[in-house]
Protein backbone atom coordinates (compact mmCIF):
# COMPACT_ATOMS: atom_id res chain seq x y z
CA UNK A 1 0.00 0.00 0.00
CA UNK A 2 1.49 3.42 -0.93
CA UNK A 3 2.50 5.66 1.98
CA UNK A 4 -0.01 8.35 0.86
CA UNK A 5 -2.91 6.05 1.64
CA UNK A 6 -1.64 5.47 5.18
CA UNK A 7 -1.13 9.16 5.99
CA UNK A 8 -4.48 10.07 7.52
CA UNK A 9 -5.12 11.16 11.10
CA UNK A 10 -8.13 10.35 13.29
CA UNK A 11 -10.23 13.23 11.90
CA UNK A 12 -9.58 12.20 8.28
CA UNK A 13 -7.24 15.11 7.54
CA UNK A 14 -3.79 14.68 6.04
CA UNK A 15 -1.30 14.90 8.96
CA UNK A 16 0.51 17.78 7.26
CA UNK A 17 -2.66 19.89 7.24
CA UNK A 18 -3.19 20.06 10.97
CA UNK A 19 -2.11 19.77 14.57
CA UNK A 20 -2.94 17.42 17.45
CA UNK A 21 -5.34 18.74 20.10
CA UNK A 22 -7.50 17.55 22.95
CA UNK A 23 -10.88 17.24 21.16
CA UNK A 24 -12.71 17.78 24.48
CA UNK A 25 -11.27 21.34 24.48
CA UNK A 26 -10.78 22.10 20.79
CA UNK A 27 -13.12 20.37 18.30
CA UNK A 28 -11.62 18.67 15.23
CA UNK A 29 -11.77 20.91 12.21
CA UNK A 30 -11.29 24.12 14.22
CA UNK A 31 -9.10 26.67 12.47
CA UNK A 32 -6.51 28.04 14.92
CA UNK A 33 -4.01 30.91 14.81
CA UNK A 34 -0.88 29.64 16.60
CA UNK A 35 1.76 31.88 18.21
CA UNK A 36 4.20 31.51 21.09
CA UNK A 37 3.09 32.79 24.51
CA UNK A 38 5.08 35.98 24.06
CA UNK A 39 3.97 36.47 20.44
CA UNK A 40 7.53 36.47 19.08
CA UNK A 41 7.08 33.29 17.07
CA UNK A 42 4.16 32.81 14.70
CA UNK A 43 3.31 29.30 13.47
CA UNK A 44 0.30 30.61 11.55
CA UNK A 45 -3.03 28.97 10.85
CA UNK A 46 -3.54 25.28 11.56
CA UNK A 47 -6.48 22.87 11.59
CA UNK A 48 -7.26 20.78 14.69
CA UNK A 49 -6.92 17.36 13.09
CA UNK A 50 -5.64 14.71 15.50
CA UNK A 51 -5.28 13.74 19.16
CA UNK A 52 -1.86 13.77 20.78
CA UNK A 53 -0.91 11.55 23.73
CA UNK A 54 0.11 14.68 25.63
CA UNK A 55 -3.54 15.70 25.91
CA UNK A 56 -4.31 12.94 28.39
CA UNK A 57 -1.16 13.09 30.55
CA UNK A 58 -1.99 16.28 32.48
CA UNK A 59 0.81 18.30 30.84
CA UNK A 60 -1.45 21.31 30.23
CA UNK A 61 -0.36 21.39 26.59
CA UNK A 62 -3.22 22.41 24.28
CA UNK A 63 -1.73 21.57 20.87
CA UNK A 64 1.06 19.46 19.35
CA UNK A 65 2.41 21.13 16.23
CA UNK A 66 4.30 18.03 15.03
Amino acid sequence: MPMQELSVVISGFDPYEGIAVNPALIPYGSKLWITSDDGRYVYGYAIAADTGGFTWNGSGTLADLY
